[in-house]
């Protein structure tokens, strides 16, 4: 993300109170989640409380990567001299804040997506439309909740020429709080199921929140029956399939759900003149919720695993039905069931189902299923992922366990011989010898090593954003790694009297004191290393340069 605002404008925008040292800085970016960090300068870092954490613990973290900026709410922690705290009653309303302003300084169509199911296929859908004729900015993954929205805002920039959202509302008040922050000026409405009803009191009630979404927008575009009942603005424009007939059957595309998803995104890329006149394959299934593979037996597994609710199920049973054709059709669900049982019932008969099963584990599934389509179907904290997992088509794969405890065991039968100021490095190079450099990197930190060592500098990159934090050795970093070495404090293995002049240079220009490395000595291998009679150059450059530090040999 690229904003531009001082200290100042932040302060004013998100209605806080600066703490400590007032500069003159300028913020160029913003961050909340501290892991994310290469570089701090020019960022500013929102302490979001979780439900199970609480923000202002990964400010120290956030200040050892650079960062100098910090958002808070919490008045309980110990404050950095050359740190800059705005004080703010609470995080997230002040990141919601920086990102209401931030919408403002953009003249562009912004397009809002709203309904119960069906969003993000359209929203990138529509985004692979409009992107052949404008830059689009669009939310990632399923990022539309108060914190998701607000990320995807502040990452309009000044080449974007149309911006796609998606929004999920989930309570009362929602719909005004987005449109205050989104200020749509086109709305997309996909399917309106049962989802959320209860939060929001009746159906209509919830449709009441959409129309405060769009209040501003100048056509909503939809395709329900049920919306067409609460929409009697002229500028709101409602849509059939037979009005992208054409386009339809050249998309070769045949389940209802869809259809209707295709022809919302076409009737929206058609209102901003993009071309809509498209062939077979051009509007791609995305491979995100529901997913569709090669079982056991010769069978298709359909894995819907995400929601369980009615309006989903009946998604699922209209692909069921088109992939099936002549084969056997086979339901499997979970013990604790769905809601509203008997109208899924219904559905499944209307749909043809030959079989369906409640199960909670693959040692239920003991009955006949060759040849079959199964749709294995559960929300997101059931078994159901798992069993779907279990009954796909393994294609003879080579299999290795790693015997984490041996591994353990092994470290702890050294460390017990060593004396306790001496440190021990363990090599995690060629991804941890072909166990899983991150894995067994991680497990490794767990159980006390004072060092990892690589072969490779991506390697050491690879740990840190994975969140290893203990010292990282590089064996064999050349001049084109120094500057990701300095990003993730890797040390270095200095194996030459030129490679250690180029390390310093860039470590001036980076304004580095004591950056750590290690010195490599040839004892007679000839292949890396400084040869000993180049030692005392070594010992007197050490000696003279701050910038390093000389933590091995």
């Amino acid at each position: 993300m690229k904003i531009n605002i001082t200290l100042a404008e932040l302060s004013h925008v998100i209605q806080g109170v600066i703490l400590g040292v007032k500069v003159d800085t300028v913020i160029h970016s913003v961050v909340y989640d501290s892991r994310l960090v290469k570089k701090g300068e020019n960022k500013v870092f929102f302490a979001l409380n979780g439900p199970f954490r609480k923000g202002i613990d990964f400010v120290d973290d956030a200040y050892k990567k650079g960062i100098r900026v910090f958002v808070v709410s919490s008045k309980d922690f110990t404050k950095k001299n050359d740190a800059v705290y705005i004080q703010v009653e609470d995080v997230l309303d002040a990141l919601l804040n920086l990102a209401k302003w931030h919408r403002i300084q953009f003249d562009i169509p912004v397009i809002a997506i709203a309904g119960t199911h069906g969003k993000t296929i359209v929203k990138e859908w529509l985004s692979l439309l409009l992107s052949e004729k404008f830059k689009v900015v669009k939310s990632p993954k399923s990022y539309n909740s108060k914190l998701g929205l607000a990320i995807s805002i502040l990452e309009l920039n000044s080449d974007s020429e149309i911006a796609i959202f998606e929004v999920s509302l989930t309570e009362k008040g929602e719909g005004k709080l987005f449109n205050s922050l989104l200020n749509p000026t086109f709305g997309v409405l996909t399917h309106a199921g049962d989802k959320f009803d209860h939060k929001f009191g009746s159906k209509q009630d919830k449709f009441k929140e959409y129309l405060s979404l769009f209040k501003e927008s100048k056509r909503v575009v939809y395709e329900s029956q049920v919306y067409r009942e609460i929409f009697n603005q002229q500028e709101h424009h409602n849509i059939g399939m037979s009005d992208y007939k054409k386009e339809l059957d050249q998309l070769e595309i045949k389940e209802p759900v869809k259809k209707i998803n295709a022809s919302i995104c076409l009737c929206s890329a058609a209102y901003f003149g993009a071309n809509v006149d498209l062939k077979k394959g051009y509007l791609p299934d995305l491979a995100m919720r529901m997913e569709s593979y090669e079982g056991i037996e010769n069978t298709i597994i359909i894995n819907d695993t995400y929601s369980l609710d009615l309006e989903s199920f009946k998604s699922s049973l209209h692909y069921l039905s088109s992939l099936a054709n002549t084969k056997k059709k086979i339901v499997l669900l979970p013990k604790d069931g769905i809601e509203n049982k008997q109208e899924a019932l219904d559905e499944m008969s209307q749909n043809g189902v030959d079989e369906y099963h409640f199960i909670d584990s693959i040692k239920d599934v003991d009955f006949p299923i060759k040849d079959a389509v199964i749709l294995v179907k559960g929300g997101k904290t059931s078994t159901m992922n798992k069993i779907a997992g279990q009954l796909k088509l393994k294609h003879h794969r080579t299999k290795i366990e790693i015997d984490l405890s041996a591994i353990r065991k092994n470290i702890h039968l050294i460390k017990d011989k060593m004396s306790t100021d001496t440190k021990c490095l363990i090599m995690v190079k060629a991804n941890a010898y072909g166990t899983g450099l991150v894995r067994i990197g991680q497990y490794i930190e767990q159980l006390g090593a004072d060092y990892l060592g690589v072969a490779y500098t991506d390697e050491g990159v690879a740990l840190r954003t994975n969140g290893v934090k203990c010292p990282i050795l590089v064996m064999n970093a050349g001049v084109d790694d120094f500057q990701e070495c300095i990003d993730y404090h890797l040390e270095p293995s200095i194996y030459s009297l030129n490679i250690l002049d180029e390390f310093i240079k860039i470590l001036i220009s980076n304004e580095e004191k004591g950056f750590p490395i290690h010195l490599k000595i040839d004892t007679g291998m000839k292949r890396l290393g400084i040869d000993s009679s180049e030692l005392e150059h070594f010992i007197s450059v050490l000696n003279s340069q701050p910038e390093i530090s000389l933590k091995g040999v």
